[in-house]
């Protein structure tokens, strides 16, 4: 904002095209709205996505670790599905001891299934089995009882091929997120000109992630719902608002030095 500041004292741009400027390096660098405690910045969408999804899985963890405790049970299966990330892939599908144990154990039909134990897992780590952004879940096992509905990944090169796919696409739609709070910004700040252009650039990269997943029959297009999209404005909003009052303020000062030192 001091360089905006700067170029419009100066006559070097006009107001609009600073501030146009502005909006695109500050969407360019990202616009934090949370910092954890690694110093990592986090963005509206990312940090609700991210906690939404996370607060949801550990609310199944606690409901199916007192159904295990209820059922006497210390034997869990993992679910598994296609494209897991590298770690979760080893684990998922595969029946697992609490207790560490390993051997075999039968099914309700009476077919035998081996066991592993937990530690030997992926488990505790942050991209591991049930880690940050995992999408698994465990289920309690019970010898006799259970019929296992869930089977460990059998073609790793497919596996990875798909979660390869699936990175591909989540970076597109993470640019296409990026390019919205571009096209809110520039609408916010009353840029018609700038919104227009932004808006075109939003349709191109729509059309690329929409032809990539045509293109892989595996994938499906994941839509950003409207009131994280109502959220994220909201923020902006208020944002936009700080920038005036800061930029007023640098252009105030600026004026003023120009006026004390011709």
């Amino acid at each position: 904002m001091n360089s905006g500041a700067g170029g419009v004292v100066s006559g070097i741009e006009a107001r609009q095209q600073a501030v146009r400027r502005c909006i695109r390096q500050l969407n360019d660098k990202g616009i934090p709205a949370f910092v954890d405690k690694r110093g990592r910045e986090w963005t509206p969408e990312a940090y609700v996505n991210m906690a939404m999804r996370n607060t949801a899985r550990s609310t199944a963890e606690e409901v199916q670790d007192a159904r295990i405790r209820d059922a006497g049970c210390n034997l869990i299966q993992i679910d598994s599905h296609s494209g897991a990330r590298p770690k979760c892939a080893k684990d998922q599908g595969k029946i697992f001891d609490l207790n560490n144990g390993s051997g075999y154990t039968e099914d309700l039909h009476g077919k035998k299934i081996r066991y592993y134990p937990w530690k030997s897992s992926s488990y505790g780590e942050p991209d591991g089995i049930l880690g940050i952004n995992c999408r698994h879940h465990k289920w309690p096992f019970i010898p006799g009882v259970k019929v296992q509905r869930y089977f460990p990944t059998e073609d790793m090169d497919a596996n990875d091929k798909l979660y390869k796919q699936t990175q591909v696409q989540r970076a597109l739609e993470r640019d296409i997120r990026k390019q919205k709070r571009e096209c809110m910004m520039l609408d916010i700040a009353g840029d018609q000109d700038g919104f227009e252009e932004a808006a075109v650039k939003l349709k191109s990269k729509e059309a690329q992630l929409k032809d990539y997943v045509d293109k892989n029959s595996q994938l499906i297009e994941e839509e950003t719902g409207s009131r994280l999209l109502d959220l994220i404005k909201r923020y902006l909003q208020r944002l936009w608002q700080q920038i005036n009052i800061v930029s007023g303020l640098l252009l105030s000062r600026a004026n003023i030095a120009s006026i004390c030192n011709p």
